[in-house]
């Protein structure tokens, strides 16, 4: 599950992120929260598709983009860094 954040619009709650993250790991998803990814952008507006447009532009998705790689690798990483633990500790029988 992957929480992407509109422009021009209201932040999502910190509430709001809490039940998603929870329902996520109820029904067994993973779960990366991209709603801070346009909080230190200058201006939302520039990222945006058109000023009544609240999609991102090319520079939003490379935003985005660069955001999700990051949090996939850094699971993909511990979740690697689990699985060699637990392989190498069943090698020991």
């Amino acid at each position: 599950m992957v929480l992407i954040p509109g422009l021009l619009t209201e932040a999502v709650t910190r509430e709001f992120r809490q039940d998603v993250a929870a329902k996520s790991a109820e029904y067994g998803f993973a779960y990366v929260d991209l709603a801070d990814t346009f909080e230190d952008a200058p201006s939302q507006e520039s990222l945006a598709i058109a000023p009544w447009d609240g999609h991102p532009n090319a520079k939003g998705h490379r935003m985005l983009a660069d955001k999700l790689f990051g949090e996939l690798r850094s699971h993909l990483i511990s979740g690697h860094d689990k699985a060699a633990t637990k392989n190498a500790g069943s090698n020991l029988n």
